[in-house]
């Protein structure tokens, strides 16, 4: 999967992030200016180091995200749905483009929670019925490793859901394939 289908499909994430990075960028143009017109006194230095400690610490605080998307680390992940909640947010998460539910999952091993943004993959699936859907199934999905937003649904197990009977794409279907692989390797060690 690409970087740009990763951000696009979560791109909600860092969405409380955005406004102040623009503005950060917008004032540190001002010294580089003034650098080529008339040199740095001492006033643009300090604030041109307070600017990058803002900088970095929203680097600091979103790295895992920005690490997910720049090595494209994705994992896929099955198991039986046990709850979906909406999670609390700011005005901007809010919005029907951008809310974002708590999914926890179960499978054999352990139950684990995952983020989901679900307008994204409904307009990818073209459906409306995703989230009422995976409830109580069992469900196949590709997620960001570090942050645990699902950016791909591959598969419900589940009668009479649209999802249930055709597998995504070419590679989705490739990744299910190896996992199948795997699983049964693991169940023939033991």
């Amino acid at each position: 999967m690409s970087r740009k289908q990763l951000y696009s499909r979560t791109s909600a994430y860092i969405i409380n992030a955005l406004v102040p990075v623009i503005i950060l960028v917008i004032f540190q143009i001002f010294p580089i200016i003034k650098l080529i017109t008339d040199g740095l006194d001492s006033d643009s230095i300090l604030f041109f180091k307070l600017i990058f400690i803002a900088e970095t610490v929203l680097l600091l605080v979103y790295r895992k995200y920005l690490l997910d998307i720049l090595l494209k680390d994705t994992e896929v992940f099955y198991g039986k749905v046990l709850s979906f909640k909406r999670l609390p947010g700011t005005r901007a998460q809010d919005s029907l483009e951008t809310c974002r539910f708590e999914l926890t999952v179960e499978n054999e091993n352990s139950s684990r929670k995952f983020i989901i943004f679900p307008e994204p993959l409904k307009q990818l699936y073209h459906t409306d019925i995703l989230i009422q859907t995976m409830m109580n199934c069992v469900v196949h999905f590709e997620y960001l490793k570090r942050t645990k937003c699902v950016v791909s649904i591959i598969y419900i197990e589940a009668e009479n859901t649209p999802l249930s009977k055709k597998q995504l794409t070419k590679k989705e279907r490739q990744l299910h394939q190896k996992k199948e692989i795997l699983k049964r390797t693991i169940k023939k060690q033991q």
